[in-house]
């Protein structure tokens, strides 16, 4: 360590991540919001899975929903992840609550990243 840093102190140290993080929880389950703090902690870009779908659609999810049915959001969801889970950069990836519905998509996050589940009781979402 160099003399000018020798007894410096980082009270908010950014622990370094060896893979990315997924975040993922029922809807009211505040894993969003958990993800973002998760982020903020580690230095770490955070990736909404929700909102990435939303942009490569080119319109909301519930149009997307509605106009292309949930086939197409799973494929774009499922293309997404993958991109997140390989950029080669550890990041906080937060999930929306189907994410992993599809073997593939579980396989994926097994092989790639640490899954995060945020539990609620049903009685405070």
């Amino acid at each position: 360590m160099s003399d000018e840093l020798s007894g410096y102190y980082d009270p908010y140290p950014h622990p370094p991540l060896s893979a990315p993080l997924c975040v993922i929880g029922m809807a009211g389950a505040e894993a969003h919001t958990i993800a973002y703090q998760l982020a903020s902690m580690t230095g770490q870009p955070l990736v909404e899975l929700d909102a990435q779908v939303a942009h490569q659609a080119g319109c909301s999810l519930a149009s997307l929903y509605e106009q292309r049915g949930p086939g197409a959001w799973r494929a774009l969801e499922l293309r997404e992840l993958k991109r997140a889970l390989t950029s080669g950069r550890p990041s906080i990836i937060s999930l929306g609550d189907g994410a992993l519905l599809s073997q593939e998509a579980r396989s994926l996050r097994q092989k790639h990243a640490r899954l995060i589940c945020i539990e609620r009781p049903l009685r405070e979402l």
